[in-house]
């Protein structure tokens, strides 16, 4: 199957598109009531994807929370990626910082790679 009728593919299964995004919303601002981050991490163009969505955050809503893609800082992820691996790269960021008040939101179009896998699972 072609990306393009994958992507189609993928676009039509969205079941309730905005029901999904308001419960999104109720966890970004649950977050920012306990003043906690938004970590967003996402490979390749779902990267693109995180690091647009936390900038849409930080210039249309005025949020006390941080806001971060953890992708977006190449120097890091590439000395990660060398030292531990790259399927580590946001588990070893998360594992570090991640507190209770914190949420996760990962971006995966294949719903498949390792390294966002296990930010969820550090998240869970």
């Amino acid at each position: 199957m072609s990306y393009r009728n994958r992507f189609i593919e993928t676009l039509n299964s969205i079941n309730d598109f905005e029901e999904q995004s308001n419960i999104l919303l109720n966890f970004i601002l649950a977050t920012n009531n306990l003043e906690g981050t938004v970590y967003v991490v996402g490979n390749g163009g779902s990267q693109a994807i995180s690091s647009h969505f936390v900038t849409d955050l930080l210039l249309i809503r005025r949020l006390k929370c941080n806001l971060i893609s953890l992708g977006a800082n190449s120097a890091s992820t590439t000395a990660i990626a060398n030292d531990f691996g790259y399927e580590n790269i946001f588990e070893f960021q998360l594992d570090h910082v991640l507190s209770s008040k914190d949420l996760v939101v990962c971006v995966s179009s294949s719903g498949n790679s390792k390294n966002v896998l296990k930010a969820a699972k550090i998240a869970k």
